[in-house]
């Protein structure tokens, strides 16, 4: 595995250090050091953005390619890779969105955010971070939180992941990506991965990235990656 520059340090920062709003401090950004690994060169400018190396992607049209630069990745429509390997393709532009929101945030000044991620704050986050399924289900979690779902069990599974267990079948793991002020309102935002199986199907997984701001404990979604995929 290739080393991550030295630059990156000054990038990722490790303070998470207030349950309440923190004034007039600057809150280093927080990137999980298990996405950082992800990277073969992660610095400040993002046209350097290089993937730790996927295996070739094969395009319909132009043979397999290795596909490493971010900028590259973002380009290339999903539509444009064989149907088996759309995932791959997934993957890594979720990577490079990741980077891209990292690298653009700003430390912030203040923070509702509690200083380690934890269960009974995961119950206050918007219903809608899980799939959902039809309109109509879409309509209800946009009112409801966590909490309010159909919650059979909800677990730490290491630091920074929790996993929970819906109505049975429904798998949802939960991953802590990073800490920084995405908004540009020098309050401090939390990204997640959220990563969904369905445990009685073969074929219901999925995997989405969001940002929730958090104003006065009240934590809402306001960037999800689906919304900048590029499909075609």
């Amino acid at each position: 595995m290739a080393a991550i520059p030295l630059l990156v340090t000054s990038l990722i920062g490790c303070n998470q250090n207030s349950d309440q709003k923190v004034d007039n401090e600057k809150k280093k950004k927080w990137l999980n050091p298990n996405i950082v690994e992800h990277f073969e060169i992660l610095d400040e400018n993002y046209s350097n953005t290089r993937l730790q190396p996927y295996s070739p992607i094969q395009f319909k049209n132009n043979g397999e390619r290795y596909l490493q630069n971010c900028m590259e990745i973002d380009a290339a429509p999903i539509n444009s890779v064989v149907e088996r390997q759309a995932n791959l393709l997934i993957m890594a532009k979720l990577d490079c969105a990741i980077a891209k929101k990292f690298i653009h945030a700003k430390p912030a000044t203040s923070s509702y955010l509690p200083q380690s991620l934890s269960i009974d704050y995961l119950k206050q986050l918007p219903a809608n971070i899980t799939p959902s399924f039809n309109e109509q289900q879409e309509r209800n979690a946009q009112q409801k939180t966590l909490a309010e779902l159909n919650i059979n069990e909800i677990n730490t599974v290491q630091d920074n992941v929790f996993e929970v267990l819906l109505n049975d079948v429904l798998s949802v793991k939960i991953t802590e990506v990073a800490r920084a002020d995405f908004n540009a309102d020098e309050i401090e935002d939390l990204m997640i991965m959220t990563e969904w199986l369905v445990t009685d199907s073969g074929d219901g997984e999925g995997v989405d990235l969001l940002i929730i701001e958090d104003k006065k404990q009240n934590p809402k979604i306001m960037w999800r990656f689906i919304d900048d995929i590029n499909w075609q």
